[in-house]
């Protein structure tokens, strides 16, 4: 007997697809970032299954998190001088998307 589907044990901020994964390492790789992968991360609150954080190699306090939501793709600039919240939240269809947006930022 097969059970129906459901999506209630679904959590709301899943984990990146091994895909996603590697194209955000390739990129953190190509654009000098340090690639950071966070389990049972908390964004604004909320808990979220895996959040990949991008910082600049040769340091500085601000950096930028990825993570899924059930809508997409989710992206935010944070900084360490200023605990929380340095630039407002964005939602992307795709991961490539995402790190189109963060390559002026980076570079």
């Amino acid at each position: 007997m097969r059970l129906p589907a459901t999506h209630a044990n679904r959590p709301e901020r899943p984990a990146f697809a091994i895909p996603d994964l590697l194209l955000i390492k390739a990129w953190a790789d190509f654009h000098d970032l340090q690639m950071t992968v966070r389990l049972d991360f908390s964004v604004n609150g909320s808990p979220c299954e895996e959040a990949v954080c991008l910082r600049p190699a040769t340091g500085g306090d601000q950096y930028w998190v990825l993570w899924r939501s059930r809508r997409g793709i989710a992206a935010q600039v944070l900084s360490d001088a200023a605990i929380g919240l340095s630039g407002g939240t964005l939602l992307f269809d795709a991961t490539a998307e995402a790190l189109e947006l963060l390559i002026p930022a980076c570079d």
